[in-house]
């Protein structure tokens, strides 16, 4: 009798330890969860913000130059900085990156490559753990859409193949209207076979 009243408390000890095990669990997983969901969303709302910033920058114009030059002219970085006594470029920088991102795509896609990757394979384990009940559900209401992905923008880019430069990325947004070159440049972009575009039009 003694040994089966210590059998029943050890019995009743685990199944307590068990159960907390199994709370702890199931908790640590919907805090991963919502942290994945969580950065989703705002991955979702960064790609928003650059969408409308560069939407915004256009509606101002842009200059493309396609081909470096025959001695290499046209090839100078961009501008570190667009900084006037009496104005500040805040995040210069980070317009310059997306600029390169746009006349550049492949570096965008291998940046994204892995990261989308790992996230598809991600939703293919949760597709498969929720296969009944309301996971189930769930996955029916998801939409998995994104409306405005950089990933499948740089994959369908029409810059694939072609040689930009990055420094006129500070005229980006500028209203830019005209663009001057020498007697001496303008037969190199004829060489070079290099059109200059100047406020979205050849």
């Amino acid at each position: 009798k003694t040994l089966r009243l210590m059998l029943r408390d050890l019995l009743v000890e685990e199944e307590r330890k068990e159960r907390r095990a199994l709370a702890e669990a199931r908790r640590y997983k919907k805090w991963i969860l919502n942290i994945r969901d969580s950065k989703k969303l705002l991955q979702k709302a960064e790609f928003r913000a650059y969408q409308e910033l560069k939407q915004a920058l256009d509606a101002a114009g842009q200059v493309y130059v396609i081909g470096s030059g025959s001695n290499g002219q046209f090839s100078s970085p961009p501008a570190a900085g667009m900084d006037t006594k009496d104005f500040k470029f805040e995040f210069f920088d980070r317009v310059v990156e997306l600029w390169k991102d746009r006349v550049q795509p492949q570096q965008l896609i291998d940046r994204y490559k892995l990261e989308r990757k790992a996230a598809e394979q991600e939703d293919k384990r949760d597709a498969e753990r929720n296969v009944s009940g309301l996971g189930a559900i769930g996955q029916m209401i998801k939409d998995p859409k994104i409306v405005i992905d950089p990933y499948l923008q740089a994959l369908e880019s029409p810059f694939h193949g072609l040689n930009v430069q990055m420094n006129t990325a500070g005229l980006w947004g500028r209203r830019i209207y005209q663009v001057a070159v020498s007697e001496l440049e303008e037969n190199d972009i004829k060489k070079a076979r290099g059109p200059v575009r100047v406020g979205g039009h050849w």
